[in-house]
């Protein structure tokens, strides 16, 4: 059960049941406006759903916190990026920066590894 519960895109089910707040509020606002029997529901609906949707990012605040620093994968709060995959930044470098840039030399065409041009070489 810990294992599941942990997989859980918290962040996700916050934002989410920060938008069903708001659509609680709208409703029972609107319900209060009217004089409906609703309002009652609605405002217990919307004071659970910004509970549970606190509880949400208390929960995964937790979970950062005691996240260990060296773990590959870097637990994030936003909803929209999610969690940074640390081998993914190392497969980057490895791929696309592993290698010095190659320069060619402008008086024979060659090129030369590891050198970085300069403005006068250019001229």
């Amino acid at each position: 059960m810990r294992t599941s519960f942990n997989k859980a895109p918290l962040p996700v089910i916050g934002y989410i049941l920060t938008l069903v707040g708001f659509i609680s509020l709208g409703s029972f606002t609107a319900a209060l406006a009217f004089g409906s029997n609703l309002a009652v529901i609605l405002g217990v609906a919307m004071l659970v759903s910004y509970a549970l949707a606190a509880g949400c990012f208390m929960l995964r605040a937790r979970q950062i916190a005691a996240a260990d620093p060296t773990d590959p994968v870097v637990l994030g709060l936003d909803p929209i990026r999610g969690d940074i995959d640390r081998r993914t930044a190392e497969r980057y470098l490895a791929r696309y920066r592993s290698q010095d840039a190659a320069v060619s030399d402008p008086g024979t065409g060659a090129r030369e590894a590891g050198v970085t041009p300069r403005l006068a070489d250019a001229a």
